[in-house]
């Protein structure tokens, strides 16, 4: 007679965007650096992976069993001896060994310039979006039955929000980095008699993968096998934001919108000429202006869909609508502390900080708006070369050695994602007409973004085409 042993959850995790997760001190002279293993391989911890995964849990119920992590409302002090948690999440690397870590730079945004703020720089080691990680997660059943808790359910309903592009992993989630998605999802319930497949440290973990697969029957449909517990709660409410931003040649007449968000220094080595993407004057040869290319400032870049483009950070779209909100809101009299601020031990609850979070001593709490990285959306761009120089008032020409140069797109679109997380509707309502109360100003191409603002360069149109709400755990709905 069998009975239920283990069940392994596996899929793959894609990225939405870059990641971004701490690891060890290394040789890469960034501030942050990226986790890898003795072996120099990227890493993705499993106690990274299944912190991500618990925080998906608690948005859909109330308490998790302390079977399967213990928390402050499940003291050790009134609970019996700790023991091994009912869910163990594997450790993974990439499925590619050759990808080459970029370095993400970050600044903060001056409350009064809107510009960057001295003595305020870092940066860290990011992988490109696209970057896919095999996932593997295996849960006691023969435990979890005996002790009645239902950790399959817990785990299954957690994944499937993973399914919905609702994965955050890594540091800067709000700021643009740590969106993934889960691809190919499938269970293997293994009863008793599998207990010679499962564990098998003689074989490799795909090995013992593939095995179970040509003898366990794939569990495709999720939802339809695993009942959900009854204990289910709706605990956190989302408003999903989709738009684009246009650069480019504007549709009344009056020249054309241009961008230029400056990268890490790194990224200078990225941008190298070619006759498909650079205009250059009329006349110049190609190959000089190739060998004469060596820009002071360079477009922030990244490797996507087999070569490097250009993209818009979530930090850069973040520092923009917080400045704006909080200039918007001070101008009716209301008091905003900038994150710049020496708070004090408590705040007033206002907009802004409820909305892209506190790190007052006492009142720090994490952001209720999270925005994704922007990406080209047809992999179509083109950039200009430009010349600057400060001009000698009496003589007319280049003052001294005050020439300089950057390069600026003047073509592309990029698509957009934000999404607001609160207890309620109602809050997530409130956040959302403050935010779309600067989004308005975007619209009509008065939401400044990137470097030169003041020379011409930044002032794209931003465009929201889709907005959808629901509660965690359900499929969200247009509004």
């Amino acid at each position: 007679m069998t009975a239920p042993y283990r069940t392994l959850f596996v899929g793959t995790l894609v990225q939405d965007s870059a990641l971004s997760t701490g690891g060890t001190d290394t040789l890469s002279g960034v501030d942050d650096p990226l986790c890898r293993d003795g072996e120099n391989r990227f890493t993705l911890r499993g106690t990274t992976l299944a912190g991500a995964l618990i925080a998906t849990a608690r948005t859909l119920y109330q308490k998790i069993p302390p079977e399967i992590c213990i928390d402050e409302t499940n003291k050790l002090a009134n609970k019996a001896p700790l023991t091994p948690s009912l869910w163990r999440v594997y450790t993974t690397h990439p499925e590619k060994d050759t990808l080459k870590p970029e370095a993400r730079q970050g600044v903060t945004i001056h409350a009064q310039t809107g510009a960057a703020m001295d003595e305020a720089l870092f940066d860290m080691e990011t992988l490109p979006p696209g970057t896919r990680w095999p996932f593997l997660l295996e849960v006691d059943t023969w435990r979890a039955e005996k002790l009645g808790v239902p950790a399959e359910s817990i785990a299954a309903k957690a994944l499937l929000e993973w399914q919905q592009h609702r994965c955050w992993i890594g540091r800067a989630v709000a700021r643009g980095l740590g969106w993934l998605h889960l691809e190919d999802l499938r269970a293997y319930c293994l009863e008793t008699e599998h207990v010679k497949l499962w564990p098998n440290s003689f074989e490799s973990l795909d090995k013992v993968l593939q095995d179970i697969h040509g003898t366990v029957t794939a569990i495709q449909d999720l939802k339809q096998h695993f009942k959900l517990p009854k204990n289910e709660t709706r605990k956190r409410f989302y408003i999903e934001m989709q738009g684009l931003i246009d650069v480019g040649e504007q549709d009344n007449g009056y020249g054309f919108d241009a961008l230029s968000v400056s990268g890490h220094a790194a990224n200078l080595g990225l941008s190298s000429w070619d006759e498909e993407h650079y205009l250059y004057p009329e006349g110049k040869k190609s190959k000089q202006c190739q060998d004469d290319f060596n820009p002071d400032n360079s477009i922030v870049m990244t490797y996507r869909n087999g070569g490097y483009e250009p993209f818009i950070p979530g930090s850069s779209l973040r520092g923009v609508l917080r400045h704006a909100l909080s200039r918007h809101l001070r101008r009716k009299g209301k008091k905003i502390h900038a994150p710049s601020d020496a708070l004090p031990d408590k705040i007033a609850k206002d907009t802004v900080n409820q909305l892209f979070g506190s790190v007052s001593k006492k009142e720090a709490k994490g952001a209720a708006l999270l925005i994704q990285d922007s990406y080209l959306v047809d992999g179509k761009w083109q950039a200009a070369w430009l010349q600057h120089h400060a001009e000698d008032e009496f003589s007319g020409g280049v003052y001294g050695t005050g020439k300089f140069d950057r390069v600026a797109l003047v073509e592309g679109r990029f698509s957009w994602r934000m999404v607001i997380e609160a207890k309620t509707p109602r809050q997530a309502n409130l956040y959302y007409q403050r935010l779309k109360s600067i989004l308005d100003l975007g619209e009509k191409g008065h939401l400044p973004l990137g470097g030169n603002q003041w020379r011409g360069l930044g002032w794209v149109k931003w465009q929201v085409n889709q907005v959808s709400e629901g509660w965690a755990g359900e499929f969200l709905t247009e509004r």
